[in-house]
């Protein structure tokens, strides 16, 4: 079945269009006003003082190695929940702003262990609940996670040799979570 507008009828509905287009860019204006200028600043670093030093010592240490090391992953960019799970929403919700300080991956970008660095508040109640949740999902799929304690030095020598002998055995899970 065909329309036909008359002349009166395409141009009334050619000016209500263009009046919505301009109260719709009037309200975006308004509202941006209303806000005010963004008031973000850019950060000196992504990295804690704590986290970038541990991040050089482990970077050193893994230098002789195709290890790649990533920083503040989302826990939602290493895990995947498959569509047809029930309640998906409620579990992506309960992943969605959670990351991990440092993931390991192979050359080809495959996880191979989560380090959380621990400083003290990972010792408050919410923070100790959240670390097992964390821990959970990652023993779940079989991603060694690693908590490391805060120092002012490190030595990395048994992370690397559990990391290269990983590799070279094929393992799927290895070494404890320590915490």
């Amino acid at each position: 079945m065909v329309f036909l507008l008359s002349t009166e009828n395409t141009i009334f509905l050619c000016v209500l269009c263009f009046l919505l287009l301009i109260l719709f860019i009037t309200l975006n204006i308004l509202f941006r006003k209303k806000l005010g200028k963004f008031p973000y600043v850019a950060k000196e670093s992504i990295l804690s003082k704590s986290e970038f030093d541990f991040y050089r010592q482990l970077k050193e240490s893994l230098v002789e190695t195709d290890f790649i090391i990533l920083m503040k992953v989302g826990i939602r960019d290493i895990v995947r929940i498959p569509r047809d799970t029930k309640k998906y929403i409620a579990w992506l919700n309960k992943i969605d702003k959670k990351h991990v300080d440092f993931l390991i991956c192979d050359k080809s970008l495959k996880p191979i262990r989560v380090i959380e660095l621990d400083d003290r508040t990972h010792n408050l109640p919410g923070r100790i609940e959240r670390d097992k949740f964390v821990d959970e999902i990652f023993e779940s799929v079989s991603i060694p996670i690693e908590h490391i304690k805060v120092e002012s030095s490190y030595n990395l020598d048994y992370l690397k040799s559990s990391l290269v002998t990983h590799i070279e055995t094929g393992q799927k899970s290895y070494g404890s979570t320590e915490k």
